[in-house]
This record gives C-alpha cells, sequence and structure tokens, in this order.
C-alpha cells in the first residue's frame, strides 16, 4: 500500500504528494471524517469528524519535516510528532485513526470501490 512512498522526497512534484494522501483521505472519509486541505502544495491538512469538529487529525508539511498532530483518546489535547519521511507520517496517522476510532483494520478494497 505505500511501497511508492519510499522513493518520495522533497524534489518530487505535488501530484505525487497528493495522490499518496488520497488513501489516507478515503480511509477518513469511509469513516465519517472531512478533510480541509488548505492549497495544492499540501503544507497543511486536517481531517475533522462530521458533527464533532473539535477532534481532529492535522498533518503539516515544510521543506524537512511533517508534523503530525493527533487527538488524544477521551481528552481534549493534541500529541505533536514530527517525521521525515511521507511513509512513516502517513503510517503512523493511520495507526493512530484506527486506534482512536477503535479500528483494527480497514478493508481498502472496499474504501477505493466506494470513491
Amino acid at each position: 500500500m505505500y511501497s511508492d512512498l519510499n522513493m518520495l522526497s522533497e524534489n518530487d512534484d505535488d501530484d505525487i504528494v497528493i495522490n499518496e494522501f488520497k488513501i489516507l483521505t478515503q480511509l477518513f472519509a469511509h469513516n465519517g471524517w472531512k478533510n480541509n486541505i488548505n492549497n495544492r502544495s499540501l503544507e497543511h491538512i486536517v481531517y475533522t469528524k462530521i458533527g464533532n469538529e473539535t477532534e481532529f487529525f492535522e498533518i503539516k508539511l515544510d521543506n524537512n519535516n511533517i508534523y503530525v498532530s493527533v487527538p488524544l483518546k477521551n481528552s481534549e489535547f493534541q500529541y505533536k510528532v514530527k517525521f521525515k519521511n511521507y511513509l512513516s507520517a502517513i503510517k503512523y496517522t493511520e495507526d493512530k485513526f484506527n486506534y482512536f476510532n477503535d479500528t483494527d483494520t480497514v478493508n481498502y478494497n472496499n474504501i477505493n470501490n466506494n470513491y
């Protein structure tokens, strides 16, 4: 699922990066969350729960790092972590989203067929 992410570097064009975040966006959408992408370069993405926008997952990118902020379960606080590559950031976000929603595994074929 993430095999192409290994090749991403800061020199890759935005279309490749956008495509790699598509799987994550589909996971959120499939579970009733919406995303807000502030610009085409994906510098800032926020996923919020429809009906409860105070719970959110946030991804910010700069030239050197990817910052992921996730909600702490049963808390009003966020936990923020820094990554050097897209693979780690996306995998971490997916794992924390599944934990936050008590979701063990996801059938990505069903998600992709619905979008």
